[in-house]
């Protein structure tokens, strides 16, 4: 499932703070121009895919 440009423009917004860091390793590895939002879906899809579909540990 990919998350359009559009998608993080227009969708109901929230906040959440994470720590400088952690804020630069997210600009280090995602797509230019590639939103936030975008960004955090790919690696759930990835980390629910690594973990069996999201099934618990």
């Amino acid at each position: 499932m990919s998350v359009s440009k559009n998608d993080c423009l227009t969708d109901k917004r929230t906040t959440i703070g994470v720590k400088q860091s952690t804020k630069n390793k997210l600009n280090k590895n995602r797509a230019p121009g590639q939103c936030y939002d975008g960004f955090v879906v790919q690696m759930i899809n990835l980390w629910e895919k690594h973990n069996d579909n999201g099934k618990q540990l």
